[in-house]
């Protein structure tokens, strides 16, 4: 039986033998999308909420071109997948590709073939505009997914790529100084050198977006009555040798913390109590959202890993002045900057990388060997 005061009382057949229907979403699912999004939270071994109020689809436009599928029963949205289209490295070849999200089904739905329907509308859909590749992320732990990825139903198979490892690092209320670099923010003539280093950077990585010069220029000519974005670079003399961005995406999404294991919860206690001398520095508790500070477009030239560093220090500094709860930072595990981490104190989620192929799936795995990329601010 249902206990959703939303749908009315009766068995999970009856429910089913409703007409449930498939199609685009558009404005005016908003409020079902986001009812459905605080019943839906992200199940792992850390639990979360990422809520999306006043505006469901204003994440999905940073994201890219984005659509949305619903599934609905009468006026009520009882579940959702979203699709967001954007030109990405695919073996250092730009490549327009699926970034797939939101796979969503209402509690009283589970178990149905809502999800199946949702991901086959989504599947039609990109046959018919010529996509073949599409990536995802998944919440590791998250045992409710995995089964409609691995290919059953005559739906796609998802090639795992291994674990991101989203770094939530503590902010710093010292700031601390390079000798080797200047550190400063961004002007406009740095445009070129900072697209330079960007596309150097993702040409490496799997799925790593083609930024072009007008979306940087976007970034630096943000008003400076707000702090954020915000880019900074690493000069050696004149040369900018690195370059990190820094964004508050609060105002599309806040991720609220549920439920994590007994050892993040005691370090968060520990946290809290080596805090209390600094009141501007916020410590989540369990059901509370996030402050979050997005590090994004971080890259340096072969040989200044440590202009990078330089630039963290900076980023863990603002986060703090600006009372975020952490600076979040996401690498796969084979990437080698993720040695910049290593000695910052910090908590980490762990995601899964996953891809597929509508055309070749046989030979995806090959095809997409290498390190793969995610900007987790538009996760």
């Amino acid at each position: 039986m249902s206990t959703d005061p939303l749908l009315p009382s009766m068995s999970a057949p009856a429910l089913l033998r409703d007409r449930i229907e498939i199609r685009q979403a558009d404005e005016a699912d908003n409020e079902g999308l986001l009812t459905l999004t605080r019943m839906t939270p992200m199940a792992g071994a850390i639990s979360l909420r990422i809520d999306r109020e006043p505006d469901f689809f204003a994440l999905l436009r940073l994201r890219g071109r984005s659509k949305v599928f619903v599934a609905t029963r009468g006026r009520q949205v009882i579940g959702c997948i979203s699709v967001a289209l954007r030109t990405a490295y695919v073996s250092g070849v730009p490549e327009t590709i699926a970034y797939i999200g939101d796979m969503k089904v209402h509690p009283s739905f589970s178990g149905s073939p809502v999800a199946v329907r949702l991901i086959k509308a989504l599947e039609t859909d990109m046959r018919l505009v010529g996509i073949d590749v599409g990536f995802c992320v998944a919440a590791d732990g998250n045992h409710r997914v995995m089964p409609l990825l691995a290919g059953r139903a005559g739906m796609p198979r998802w090639v795992p790529l291994g674990r991101f490892l989203v770094n939530g690092l503590v902010p710093s209320p010292f700031k601390s100084y390079s000798k080797r670099y200047f550190i400063d923010a961004a002007q406009a003539a740095d445009m070129p050198a900072i697209a330079m280093l960007l596309d150097r950077l993702h040409r490496s990585r799997q799925f790593a977006p083609q930024l072009q010069e007008d979306e940087i220029a976007q970034i630096l000519s943000a008003s400076l009555e707000e702090p954020f974005p915000r880019t900074f670079v690493a000069r050696q003399g004149q040369r900018v040798v690195a370059t990190l961005t820094l964004c508050d995406t609060g105002r599309v999404k806040r991720n609220v913390l549920l439920n994590a294991p007994a050892s993040l919860k005691g370090a968060l206690a520990l946290l809290r109590i080596a805090a209390a001398p600094f009141p501007g520095f916020h410590v989540p508790r369990m059901g509370q959202a996030l402050r979050l500070l997005s590090a994004r477009y971080a890259a340096c030239e072969d040989g200044h890993q440590a202009a990078l560093e330089a630039l963290l220090a900076l980023a863990r500094a603002e986060a703090f002045r600006y009372r975020f709860t952490f600076l979040i930072l996401g690498f796969h595990e084979r990437d080698p900057l993720r040695s910049l981490v290593r000695r910052i104190p910090r908590f980490t989620f762990s995601s899964l990388a996953l891809a597929t192929s509508l055309g070749d799936p046989g030979g995806l795995e090959k095809r997409v060997e290498g390190i793969p990329f995610e900007d987790y601010a538009l996760v």
